[in-house]
């Protein structure tokens, strides 16, 4: 999962920027945003491996 790992500290530091600025509406958006990313970047990686070994 090449620049996941970048993006995924972009993504925590939105959530921190929310959390700090006090917005909550924000921050669950983020939050779910980074979790929805990660799990797609998840299976695409498992796709990937899986057809690769078949």
């Amino acid at each position: 999962m090449p620049g996941r790992l970048t993006t995924a500290l972009h993504e925590h530091a939105d959530i921190i920027d929310a959390i700090a600025a006090g917005d909550p509406v924000r921050a669950e958006n983020e939050c779910r945003s980074h979790v929805r990313k990660s799990a797609e970047a998840f299976y695409r990686y498992t796709r990937a491996r899986d057809e690769t070994l078949a």
